[in-house]
């Protein structure tokens, strides 16, 4: 099997003070993004493993970055009669 990493910036989502000492992105969905990287992915013919999601901070920025896998392809049975 065959792996990729991958990290999908987060438009949208840079860190903004809110004040002095505190630092907040503008609200996001968590599935939206998941759903554009399976996306994303697909193209490629490979899936994101979920379990190794991580969400990085970049320059104030919001990276989602992870590792997928091949995707299996189906096996074709042939019966003979």
């Amino acid at each position: 099997m065959f792996y990729k990493i991958f990290s999908l910036k987060v438009e949208d989502a840079e860190l903004h003070f809110q004040d002095a000492n505190f630092l907040v992105s503008p609200p996001f969905s968590k599935s939206d993004v998941n759903d554009l990287i399976t996306e994303k992915l697909r193209e490629i013919n490979y899936v994101p493993d979920l379990n190794t999601i991580s969400y990085v901070i970049k320059d104030n920025q919001l990276y989602v970055e992870g590792i997928a896998y091949e995707e299996p392809q189906p096996i074709e049975f042939y019966a003979s009669f």
